[in-house]
């Protein structure tokens, strides 16, 4: 039932132009009625739908509209200022912005997409907020080049995927997917975790996230892809998450180096998201 449930607002602080406290109460004299997330520090939710892009504080960059399933996912990799980065998948940019607020707007980050109109967005998203350290480009991770191994400090590979996570934001996904398309997103899947764990310096870290719900797109590649590449091993998310994991079922999981949120049960987006450590 919850997926058939109207998907909640949510923003994220731009950290690098005010704080949560400060946005929160500039929303309000905006006339929005907000609460804090319970699950990230840089999010506040909508209660009641309103046009963002009016606002003054949405155009001078204070934040950007982004489910906390994402923000999760930037908050494990939480690299730090001065690294460089790749974010493999990285259009539109929600997971790319937040990276560089982590990073305090120092370092370099690389994000790859390999559709053209999203780089744009990318780009669009960056000045808006601020962001300096943004190198968008036009490029399949599969084909990430050979100069680029062993140099990056983390790696984020929001990959390709099903999308069954997100059903309640586009309901066309219930008839469109069809039970033979995971094989195919699998193996891009695959594909693109390989040529990115390459180009991971040796105790670097890398982020395999998608917004499935479908074992088969999660912990069967991440299983697969340990399997293939020993030289990588799971890395326990329970001290990277934002949020104290309460559920006994999660905690275990999330000991193990993955974790799959749900809309029924988390509140958010359907998301999985696998923390792996280059030895």
């Amino acid at each position: 039932m919850t997926n058939n449930e109207p998907p909640p607002v949510v923003l994220r602080c731009n950290t690098l132009k005010n704080t949560p406290h400060q946005l929160f109460e500039r929303l309000k004299e905006e006339g929005l009625s907000v609460r804090p997330s319970s699950l990230v520090p840089e999010g506040i939710i909508v209660e009641k739908a309103s046009y963002l892009p009016e606002l003054p504080s949405f155009r001078q960059g204070l934040y950007t509209v982004q489910d906390e399933s994402s923000m999760i996912a930037a908050a494990v990799l939480n690299p730090t200022p001065g690294a460089f980065v790749i974010d493999a998948c990285s259009g539109p940019g929600g997971k790319t912005t937040h990276l560089a607020q982590l990073m305090k707007n120092k370092g370099r980050i690389l994000a790859l997409d390999v559709h053209e109109h999203r780089l744009k967005l990318i780009e669009d998203t960056c000045r808006r907020l601020g962001v300096t350290i943004v190198e968008a480009k036009l490029l399949d991770a599969r084909e990430l080049p050979k100069q680029l191994r062993e140099k990056a400090d983390y790696i984020l590979v929001d990959v390709p995927c099903s999308g069954l996570g997100v059903i309640r934001r586009r309901p066309e996904l219930r008839w469109r997917v069809e039970r033979g398309d995971l094989k195919l997103h699998v193996q891009q899947q695959m594909e693109i975790l390989g040529q990115a764990g390459k180009c991971l310096k040796t105790g670097g870290i890398m982020l395999y996230s998608t917004c499935s719900t479908e074992p088969e797109e999660n912990t069967g590649v991440v299983n697969s892809f340990l399997k293939e590449y020993t030289c990588f091993k799971p890395e326990a998310l329970t001290p990277l998450l934002p949020f104290p994991v309460v559920d006994g079922c999660d905690r275990t999981d999330a000991q193990k180096g993955f974790l799959q949120l749900l809309p029924h049960r988390h509140g958010t987006d359907g998301f999985f998201l696998a923390c792996l450590r280059k030895h």
